[in-house]
């Protein structure tokens, strides 16, 4: 049976246990694969689950495309944060100077002042980090595994204790995204709104 080890590191100073996984993705051309979301609201103790596919890509780009309903996604396009939302038929915009994408909180995380936690399962590496990752964002937990440098776990948890999380599988690096397939498509008859709009 094999036993976890526990590592306790102040990042003040020095390196992180998520600079592989910052160099592993921030290298990779593309990457693609499935994901399972997990919100869970600490007032009322509701969770929801959702599935579906998720395309990576430097800078900060990323596509969430959700299974139910179909049409749902969420992304970065390099200028706009979007969802597209199908059940009220709108594509929401939120124009934001530093997205909230993957690659952008592991790599907030990593040079941060947090507090930080690894634990060492065989392959699989947990870092947990706790602080002002900012955004409202007070934890992060990333798993990935040692061997490849993908990730399998993507968690946050915000300052009123909502947590967010993604189960990722079935990842894949490829050389380059297609071309557009980050780029928002407004949907015909649906309305664009903002958060001033909403």
């Amino acid at each position: 049976m094999m036993q976890a080890a526990f590592l306790l590191v102040l990042s003040l100073t020095g390196s992180s246990a998520l600079d592989p996984i910052v160099e592993r993705i921030g290298g990779a051309g593309y990457l693609t694969g499935s994901f399972t979301q997990i919100d869970r609201w600490a007032l009322t103790q509701e969770e929801e689950t959702s599935t579906g596919t998720l395309r990576l890509a430097n800078p900060n780009l990323f596509l969430l495309e959700y299974d139910d309903p179909e049409g749902w996604c969420s992304g970065f396009d390099g200028e706009m944060l979007y969802t597209v939302e199908p059940d009220v038929r709108q594509v929401i915009l939120y124009p934001y100077e530093e997205p909230g994408s993957f690659l952008h909180f592991v790599e907030r995380a990593s040079a941060s002042s947090g507090t930080e936690t690894v634990e060492v399962s065989g392959d699989s590496i947990l870092v947990s980090v706790t602080g002002d990752l900012g955004e409202g964002i007070t934890a992060l937990r990333v798993g990935y595994t040692e061997s490849d440098g993908l990730p399998w776990l993507f968690e946050t948890t915000d300052a009123n204790g909502n947590r967010t999380t993604y189960l990722m599988s079935a990842l894949e690096i490829h050389d380059s995204a297609p071309a557009g397939i980050f780029d928002l498509e407004v949907p015909e008859g649906f309305v664009v709104v903002s958060p001033e709009g909403l």
